[in-house]
């Protein structure tokens, strides 16, 4: 059966300011073929938070896993997409009303939520860099953990606003052990029950990495609404 493949990576750009305050993506050329150098090579400098990029645990749990622990089985596999985007107002937090609202419209293709749950806010990176993007609730994170969910995806930058210092919508889910993915491309995903693929780089003793993530369904499954 043929599948549908849908890239929800950000390109890896200057085209993306970082997080305020973080260091700017950087890619400079040690050899170039048009100098007469045998092959193409390149060396990046960027955060391990940049762009489309997974945090583990251990980015604010004291004693969580680091990224190279993080298990495949936890970023591989079934996951709903939500959109939420009709849901939300100005400066609204994702709360667990919200996200049981636009859970509902999948009762007919899933009784449940799978494990994996990403949700678009409509949020698209720039530059400069957008501070306007909706953040959830720890409660919002609580309800996510009581369903039994793993990991948690936004196309948002963070899972905790601009301003905050405390950071409560991390702390909620990484010091339970769930995995988020922030920085999804997600405006042209409708909301559906979906394959998940979403790799970091294995870097010993990392709090995050980038991900290359896509969602897969087959052709002719009742998985989008």
């Amino acid at each position: 059966m043929k599948r549908t493949i849908y890239d929800i990576t950000h390109p890896i750009s200057k085209d993306i300011a970082p997080w305020p305050g973080d260091i700017e993506f950087q890619q400079d050329w040690s050899l170039r073929m048009d100098a007469a150098d045998p092959a193409n090579v390149s060396r990046m400098t960027l955060s391990s938070h940049f762009g489309t990029h997974m945090d583990a645990p251990a980015h604010f749990a004291r004693d969580g896993i680091t990224i190279d622990e993080v298990d495949p089985e936890v970023t591989i596999g079934p996951c709903v997409v939500l959109d939420l985007r009709s849901y939300l107002e100005e400066d609204d937090l994702v709360e667990p009303d919200t996200l049981e609202l636009a859970s509902g419209q999948l009762y007919t293709i899933s009784p449940s939520l799978p494990s994996r749950v990403l949700v678009c806010t409509g949020y698209v990176p720039g530059r400069p860099f957008r501070t306007d993007f909706v953040s959830f609730a720890p409660q919002a994170m609580h309800w996510l953990w009581e369903q039994e969910v793993s990991l948690v995806g936004t196309d948002a930058p963070s899972v905790d606003p601009i301003d905050s210092t405390d950071y409560p919508a991390h702390r909620a889910s990484l010091e339970r052990g769930m995995v988020l993915l922030e920085g999804l491309n997600l405006d042209s995903i409708q909301t559906g029950v979906y394959h998940l693929i979403a790799l970091p780089l294995k870097i010993a003793d990392g709090e995050g990495s980038p991900v290359r993530a896509v969602l897969v369904n087959a052709a002719g499954e009742d998985s989008q609404m």
